[in-house]
């Protein structure tokens, strides 16, 4: 299974929820879909795998203001340590 994209709006937020495995190939869609809106949230509840490419991916998305949810707590310590390695 890849990542599947699901786009819904709530109010003036764009919610992103993605679904499978995230993994460096499809940043560049991601990207895409962010920079498309104002306001977005990136729903990670059903995601499975991610790479390193992805964290990193998603540290950014947090610094410019995208708010990750439902975030599984594998994903969000690996976070947290590549926050605490950046700075």
């Amino acid at each position: 299974m890849t990542l599947k994209i699901e786009t819904r709006c709530e109010g003036r937020t764009t919610v992103l929820r993605l679904i499978g495995q995230a993994e460096t190939e499809l940043l560049e869609e991601l990207r895409a879909h962010i920079r498309c809106h104002a306001r977005v949230q990136l729903e990670l509840e059903e995601v499975t795998t991610v790479d390193i490419s992805v964290v990193r991916f998603f540290v950014e998305c947090e610094a410019r203001g995208v708010v990750l949810v439902q975030c599984p707590l594998f994903i969000r310590e690996w976070i947290n340590r590549e926050q605490t390695e950046q700075r």
